[in-house]
């Protein structure tokens, strides 16, 4: 029996030659002749859809669970250009919470695509200075991280204790949505998500340009890195990290304008 769906996210494939690795595609563009993609358009959140970023399609998928999960015990989330490995390998790139490969490396990484897991695999926490807070801070408009916490709390959708706690938090899960979760784990961290996404209907959702148009997919990143920490924390998750590895050319991986 299949334990382990693989489910890639992106608005391009995953590299062709290794499309097998792939059991269902979700995505935010058209993409025709391939047979796994499930094509996610952003405005089903509304005009502003865009700004959640690949949590457009993991929020859809929390509302279709069930159905694209099916038995399986576990779930694989990768990227386009990235994934966990098991292994720390590959070459040092610019940042030093992730190595990169090239694409025609993969096939050195089949078993970090294996669908016979037994146990989580998160991505690896990294501790940047002075925190998540002030990471944010740098590249990041603060007004939204803030007006998204008192939406939250209005709303009554986070205690202010666990807003604290989050705004304190030393560690951040770079793209911690890959990773392998056990199935009662994604749903539960998606669950908890999903109201998030209601923030996009509030009068102080503020629409941003370039990097930043994508504002409520940042907060969501780092709002679903404290609930896996915090799940590690209080012992229903096992502390068992992988490594960021990133398909790439150059150790000078681009960030993504505009998708």
């Amino acid at each position: 029996m299949i334990s382990t769906v693989n489910i890639c996210l992106g608005h391009l494939p995953f590299p062709e030659t290794y499309a097998d690795r792939v059991d269902v595609f979700l995505t935010s563009r058209q993409i025709h002749g391939h047979s796994h993609a499930v094509f996610v358009d952003d405005a089903i959140w509304g005009p502003n859809g865009g700004a959640l970023s690949e949590y457009s399609q993991l929020l859809w998928l929390s509302d279709n669970f069930d159905q694209v999960v099916g038995e399986s015990a576990f779930v694989r989330v990768f990227q386009y250009r990235r994934f966990v490995s098991r292994n720390r390998v590959g070459r040092q790139a610019t940042a030093d919470f992730f190595t990169y490969i090239h694409a025609d490396e993969l096939e050195s990484f089949a078993d970090d695509f294996a669908r016979n897991d037994e146990v989580e695999l998160f991505n690896r926490p990294h501790q940047f200075r002075g925190g998540m807070l002030s990471q944010y801070a740098e590249v990041h408009p603060m007004d939204d991280l803030m007006a998204v916490l008192r939406f939250l709390l209005h709303t009554g959708r986070i205690t202010p204790m666990a807003a604290a706690a989050f705004l304190r938090e030393d560690y951040v899960i770079p793209s911690c949505n890959m990773g392998v979760f056990r199935r009662q784990t994604l749903k539960h961290i998606l669950n908890l998500l999903r109201p998030v996404a209601e923030f996009l209907q509030s009068p102080d959702y503020v629409a941003r340009d370039g990097y930043n148009r994508r504002s409520l997919g940042f907060i969501l990143e780092r709002l679903h890195s404290f609930i896996i920490l915090d799940l590690i924390r209080t012992g229903q998750a096992a502390q068992n990290f992988g490594n960021h590895i990133v398909i790439s050319e150059s150790a000078e991986v681009p960030r993504t304008i505009t998708i």
